[in-house]
């Protein structure tokens, strides 16, 4: 048994996670049918987060699901708990020591000038924040498009599951060319 949500819950709160407590499904029905069903697939329809600010327990008829010559021998009526969370933000400091280059072209050095760090605010469960750290990120710059002087580059994040930056933030390079 597959699950899918659609919508967005309340301005500052977010999806943690989905309990279901069923994942698989007795069902019968003549050989020919069942040779056609090889997952239930509760579409997004039937769970509908939007507007939700706390958690909510949504009742999914199984058999709903299936084409009519086929019968649900097990629970026909599961639980499916989307947990919701309150939204907040950390501040972290990103050392340029620690930006992944990526794509760097042979013949040219790469300098930050006078900048040492660069301050992103990432949102995501109170938890996981208080317990990232620098270490658990992976900020990256595409290099792949530079030219000689200044430029200005978006900085990409890898961040933890259900966290995401607050924006888009740059950061300024220097290339040189190492031949002069």
């Amino acid at each position: 048994v597959t699950y899918k949500t659609k919508g967005t819950p309340a301005d500052g709160y977010g999806v943690s996670g989905i309990d279901q407590a069923v994942t698989e499904a007795v069902i019968a029905g003549t050989e020919d049918a069942l040779r056609d069903v090889n997952s239930i697939d509760v579409p997004d329809s039937a769970i509908d987060v939007s507007g939700l600010n706390a958690d909510k327990i949504f009742h999914v008829r199984l058999s709903s699901y299936l084409p009519g010559n086929i019968t649900v021998m097990s629970e026909g009526v599961v639980n499916v708990t989307v947990r919701i969370y309150p939204v907040s933000e950390r501040e972290i400091s990103v050392p340029v020591t620690g930006i992944v280059l990526s794509n760097l072209p042979q013949g040219y050095n790469i300098s930050f000038g006078d900048v040492t760090a660069v301050n992103i605010t990432v949102t995501g469960e109170q938890s996981v924040l208080t317990a990232l750290t620098v270490t658990g990120i992976i900020p990256t710059i595409d290099l792949s498009g530079i030219k000689e002087g200044d430029n200005t580059l978006r900085l990409k994040v890898t961040l933890p599951a259900n966290c995401t930056l607050k924006q888009n933030y740059t950061v300024n390079v220097t290339a040189e060319s190492v031949n002069g």
